[in-house]
Parts: C-alpha cells; structure tokens; sequence
C-alpha cells in the first residue's frame, strides 16, 4: 500500500513540476499549435488482496490417563484364618525339628512344613489308614494319582545331587514329597499335604472340597524308608503356602 501512495504521489509531483517548468519558458517566436498536449496519465492505485494469515487451530488438551487403583496385597495375617488341623485331633507339635527351618541335612536343605508324626502333637497316625483332611475350603490344583515310588538307587542319586548343591534343588525336593495333593483356597493360599499313602478315591483336579473334607490316607511315600521298602515313619507332611513363600521361610525353626 505504501508502494502505491509513493506511485501517486511522484506522478502528481512530476506533473506539478512540468506545469511550474512550463509556465516559466520565454514565449516562442514560432508559432504554438493550438492543440494542447494530453494530460500527463494520473496513476492508479491498484488495491493489493491482502494474504490470507494463517490460522491455528487450537488442539484439545488430552486428558491424562488415571493411574489404575491398586489393589493391595493381602498380608498372611489377613488370609491364613479359618484354618483346622489336616490330621483330626492333633495340634502343631512341640518339636522344632519337625516345623519349617529344621535343618535337613541328609539332603543339604531346611524344613518347609510341619510333620505330623504319630504321637506328635496328640495325632494317633497309622499308614494306609489315617486320614489326612483339607485344612480349608479350597479347588483341588494337584493329585499325584499317577506316582510311583522312588527306588533306592533313585533315592540315592537324589540325595547325592542335593550334597553338591548348595541347598536342596525344587524339583529333587518336590520328588522327596512323595505323594501329594494340592488346595488352592485363593488371595495366593495354598496347602500341600506329602508323604501320602494314597488319595481319597475320585478326588481330581479342578474339584471343590470344603473344609475337613477327606483328601488322602498318611503313608511315607517319598522318604528314604519307603525307598527301602519298609512300612517306617508315616507321617504327613503339610505346608502352606502364600505367593512364592511357604510359612515360616527364612526364620529358623524356633521363631516359626
């Protein structure tokens, strides 16, 4: 616009200055044609589209995901309750070494459950015949129907393997069970019952049992005895679990 403003403005003043310039000559002894010259052109100033400008578009601010709530882990204390004793009539034994962190050293490792001997916290244990029961209402998870018992030169390699490990290996340990069967009770409790003679007839996986509810007979399955054939030491061997970490893990069996 400026441009066109300074276009108009020199040609007026060109055409200003050729009048003054011409009005100032001395007159001509040749004759003047009558004709007068054209006006000088006046310039036109031309309007100039002005540019688009630009516009921006303001985006939505996203919202921002909420954090999910969390629900928080339930400590032992708060799902180990309404638990009974597995073996009817007995109660937790006094001696340390049959409760989780007894040291096991005949296969280089600790205790991880508490063993229900005969005459051991009040229980009257005989193998083939005692019954072990559910210690809570819970989903059968595990049934070793199909177990077969670990011969002596078995027996010896497991344990051997156990010596040069720096503790007892999971799956020597869990062949040591003998037979077992599993109990899923939920919020992460489990609760295995080992050494068993057998399991209660058509108890499967996958099956609801309430508490107290018949899970398979004591035996000795799966201990150095049973190895050698012989009818000694039944016992149940029970654990409980939460998560990854069965009762009492890491405490020495005094504190347990």
């Amino acid at each position: 616009m400026a441009n066109v403003k300074r276009s108009i403005g020199l040609a007026i003043m060109l055409a200003a200055m050729a009048l003054l310039f011409g009005c100032g000559k001395e007159p001509s002894s040749t004759p003047v044609s009558s004709t007068a010259a054209p006006p000088a052109p006046t310039a036109t100033a031309t309007a100039t589209t002005p540019a688009p400008t630009a516009t921006t578009i303001k985006q939505p601010t996203p919202m921002a995901t909420p954090e999910p709530t969390r629900t928080p882990t339930p400590t032992a204390d708060q799902v180990l309750t309404g638990f009974k004793m597995p073996i009817p009539g007995a109660t937790i034994p006094a001696d340390d070494n049959l409760l989780p962190g007894a040291v096991r050293a005949y296969r280089n490792g600790t205790h991880e459950g508490i063993d229900f001997y005969y005459g051991a916290g009040g229980a009257v244990l005989h193998k083939g015949k005692s019954e072990a029961v559910a210690a809570k209402a819970g989903t059968i998870v595990r049934a070793d129907w199909d177990y077969k018992e670990i011969s002596a030169a078995e027996m010896k390699d497991l344990l051997d393997r156990s010596a040069a490990a720096p503790t007892t290996p999971q799956d020597i340990l869990d062949r040591l069970r003998g037979r077992q069967v599993w109990i899923d009770h939920g919020a992460g409790v489990v609760t295995r019952y080992a050494h068993l003679d057998a399991i209660a007839p058509g108890l499967k996986v996958g099956q609801h049992v309430e508490r107290g509810a018949l899970v398979g007979f004591v035996g000795n399955s799966g201990t150095p005895e049973a190895a050698d054939g012989t009818d000694e030491g039944p016992h149940l061997h029970f654990e409980i679990w939460v998560g990854d970490k069965h009762i009492g893990q890491g405490l020495p069996a005094t504190q347990t």
